[in-house]
């Protein structure tokens, strides 16, 4: 099995979940507050995960990319 020891066992159930058989390919957590930050091979590709034990910045920051990078998706390229 993978080897992330910065996810507590509930995110690791969840990151099992929606990436069956991904692979560790860099931490790039920074150390601070607790928060993981972890770029994983998966069967879709690459995806940076970001995960901590508070919710705060967390919820913010999916709101930001559902609303402000997520439209930037429907443009076509130049």
């Amino acid at each position: 099995m993978p080897d992330a020891t910065a996810l507590t066992p509930p995110q690791r159930a969840l990151v099992d979940a929606w990436f069956p058989g991904w692979d560790l390919e860099e931490d790039l957590s920074w150390g601070l507050q607790g928060i993981a930050v972890l770029r994983l091979a998966t069967a879709a590709g690459p995806v940076v995960i970001k995960a901590s034990e508070t919710r705060h910045h967390l919820v913010r920051e999916a709101r930001a990319h559902r609303q402000m990078t997520g439209p930037l998706l429907a443009l076509d390229p130049p």
